[in-house]
């Protein structure tokens, strides 16, 4: 598994996102609805500088860039699916192998389902007779991957999508929970697609534990 970790800054720039609203008609669904969509500035301060713009005129951008900004907006939307089947299969084999423990397993969130399955291949004598569990370094890479895919998950969902104004470089806004501050990464094709390679090996993994005990 090669999950690739959003673009981060060595030290977070100041960011003005203003969020625009305008009519939009989906064609496919032919419905027409008053939208937004969240544009960044950039400022790299140094201690005591303040930050000056002029507020452009946003039509232009809009035009050119909201039928683009709404495929990155989908792509997220699949990520956010993919990280629901992974946790869909993982409640599905903590209730076949603990049944007892069923209305315990739905009540707990993503990461604490991660957590029981962590515990599980470490302990259960069956897992780890599988060649992919079979030693404490792959137990090790695929809990460690597992976690990182959990949090990406949770970014990908509910994080806000962003589009740099002077380019056309997307970025996602999420709160930090370890921190509390809101943190601005970098996103791209290749950065998704990982996490949709890592969602789909990881339910392989669990539904070859599924099947082998």
């Amino acid at each position: 598994m090669n999950l690739i970790h959003p673009s981060q800054f060595s030290r977070q720039p100041l960011v003005l996102i203003i969020s625009p609203q305008f009519s939009y008609t989906d064609n496919s669904l032919q419905v027409s609805a008053t939208v937004s969509m969240h544009f960044g500035f950039f400022f790299n301060l140094k201690a005591g500088e303040e930050a000056t713009m002029k507020v452009p005129d946003f039509t232009p951008k809009i035009k050119s860039q909201y039928e683009n900004y709404n495929k990155v907006r989908h792509f997220l939307n699949i990520c956010a699916n993919t990280g629901e089947a992974v946790d869909d299969s993982l409640l599905d084999l903590l209730e076949k192998i603990i049944p007892e423990r069923k209305v315990e397993f739905a009540k707990m969130d993503f990461l604490k389902r991660r957590d029981q399955f962590s515990d599980l291949i470490k302990k259960s004598e069956a897992i780890k007779k599988l060649q992919e569990f079979d030693s404490p370094t792959k137990r090790k890479t695929i809990t460690t991957t597992f976690t990182q895919f959990v949090k990406l998950r949770n970014y990908y969902t509910h994080g806000k999508l962003i589009l740099k104004y002077e380019s056309e470089q997307y970025f996602i806004q999420f709160i930090d929970k370890s921190t509390g501050i809101k943190t601005i990464c970098g996103i791209d094709r290749n950065i998704l697609t990982s996490f949709l390679h890592t969602g789909t090996e990881l339910i392989k993994l669990i539904s070859l534990i599924s099947r082998s005990i």
